[in-house]
């Protein structure tokens, strides 16, 4: 036998229903304008590829010329990983020793916690932005060097030079980074001593997370949200971008497909995570 809708959920309903109305309009005419957004975005790029064509005609192909443009981007990469990863590397000391100087200097004991606090996830982002950009420009002036040794075989010497340097250089920026970790880590357990885990445990996150109090929990279950929030946004942007221009230009299948995975991995287990934590899926992404 069906069961009776109770007022109250009559009530919750009606509620809902209403909020729906509210929020409806703008929705639709937001989708509509992006329909004419993307007609605009479609109708340029068929512009801007027959300008190229036509300024290409009687040269190389666009596809040809980008092709060549990230082959020379070796060029440019490593000095860049170079000058990034000091620049990041001395703000990370800066702040660490920042944090060392609060902790153990004169003032209120509650500041104190703050600040250092403060001071020590710095050196935690800049460390993590620091070993990332390193790798990714890595990668790109490795990738520029394999492409130039196929291409010419007298720039040998040069490029096996570079990527020598660029991995000395990876390296020792990929030391600085466990180390600047590992001294925030230990500094942060001085400060908090209830706080477990080694740095060079393979399951420190997790150790870490149990030491941790509820309302410790609750801030990374909110930092997590939005991480995933704004993660999902981004690679959603992402496709969008590789979609139209896959429209006018060969980019090939692997950089939408690349996309595409990690989004649905990001969202598989967020709502996989969150069922098992609550029972549902607490909050749409």
């Amino acid at each position: 036998m069906k069961r009776e809708i109770s007022s109250e959920e009559q009530h919750i309903i009606e509620g809902i229903r209403q909020e729906d109305r509210k929020k409806s309009p703008l929705f639709v005419l937001i989708c509509v304008l992006s329909g004419f957004g993307g007609g605009a975005i479609g109708m340029f790029g068929m512009i801007l590829v027959a300008f190229v064509t036509y300024y290409f005609r009687d040269g190389v192909s666009f596809v040809e010329w980008f092709a060549r443009l990230q082959r020379n981007a070796g060029i440019f990469a490593l000095p860049v990983m170079i000058l990034v990863g000091v620049v990041l590397s001395v703000l990370c000391i800066v702040y660490y020793n920042k944090a060392r100087k609060i902790w153990y200097g004169d003032g209120d004991e509650d500041e104190k916690y703050e600040k250092a606090d403060a001071f020590l996830s710095t050196v935690l982002i800049l460390s993590n932005c620091m070993f990332l950009s390193v790798m990714m420009l890595f990668g790109v002036v490795f990738y520029a060097a394999l492409v130039r040794i196929r291409i010419d075989d007298y720039h040998l010497f040069s490029v096996a030079g570079t990527t020598v340097t660029g991995l000395l250089f990876y390296f020792a920026f990929l030391f600085i980074y466990s180390k600047m970790q590992h001294l925030a880590v230990n500094f942060s357990k001085l400060i908090h001593p209830e706080k477990r885990g080694s740095f060079f445990d393979f399951k420190f996150q997790k150790v870490w997370f149990n030491s941790c109090d509820e309302a410790e929990r609750q801030q990374i279950g909110y930092a997590s949200y939005i991480t995933v929030k704004m993660l999902n946004f981004v690679l959603l942007g992402l496709m969008v971008v590789l979609v139209i221009l896959g429209m006018f230009v060969e980019i090939g299948i692997l950089p939408l497909l690349i996309t595409g995975t990690i989004s649905l991995v990001l969202n598989i287990t967020y709502g996989i995570a969150s069922k098992n934590a609550t029972g549902v899926n607490s909050m749409r992404v």
